[in-house]
């Protein structure tokens, strides 16, 4: 377990494109927030999972006592930093993790590198060879993110790129480097559309055989 760090799982609100509650989707017969859940569970003991401002009754049954359900406090703003600010707030370690529910293939080794090489920075972003980032994949010092947040939130800027400019100094891990433990790459393999949910019915169908 990574002692100084808890982990934040994004399930805010509705998927416009998917139709309902992404995390809620099936993937081959399990929902699928429990796939990065029970992979988070490997490495952390301290676990929020974020929703929109109702909560769905579903979740708090296939959650139970395995995290914590934490609802966005900002309930007139739908984006991923609302939650992010919501996770920051309730934060009581050192860092936080945050990811997304609709990344069904996390990898722990990955998860554990990106504590191993934060020092003095307040973020470890992977970032891609054409510059894009992974905002919500990716570990934060909660303090002065929760910070940084709130300034961006403040200002009227509601994405993410807004709050990870306010906070100064960002380690921008080389997906190069994370391609060495994750050779596909699949830990960064998110669903947003049918057709994503298609594939990753056929990568999990692959690797039971």
């Amino acid at each position: 377990m990574i002692s100084d760090s808890a982990v934040a799982i994004l399930c805010g609100g509705k998927s416009v494109r998917m139709g309902t509650d992404k995390g809620l989707i099936p993937l081959c017969g399990k929902p699928m927030l429990l796939y990065a859940l029970e992979t988070c569970e490997e490495v952390f003991s301290e676990i929020y999972v974020v929703l929109g401002s109702n909560i769905n009754k579903s979740y708090e049954e296939l959650i139970g006592d395995r995290a914590c359900i934490l609802t966005d406090k900002l309930p007139e703003i739908s984006s991923p930093l609302n939650g992010a600010y919501t996770a920051f707030e309730n934060c009581e370690q050192k860092y936080l993790y945050l990811l997304s529910c609709d990344m069904p293939f996390l990898n722990t080794e990955v998860l554990r590198l990106m504590r191993e090489v934060i020092t003095t920075e307040n973020a470890v972003v992977p970032r891609w060879p054409n510059g894009n980032i992974e905002p919500l994949h990716a570990v934060y010092r909660a303090k002065p993110s929760l910070e940084a947040a709130e300034k961006a939130l403040s200002e009227n800027r509601m994405d993410m790129l807004s709050m990870i400019k306010n906070l100064g100094r960002i380690l921008y891990l080389s997906i190069l480097v994370i391609e060495k433990l994750d050779p596909k790459l699949e830990t960064f393999f998110n669903v947003n559309t049918v057709n994503e949910l298609e594939k990753a019915e056929e990568k999990i169908k692959k690797r039971s055989k």
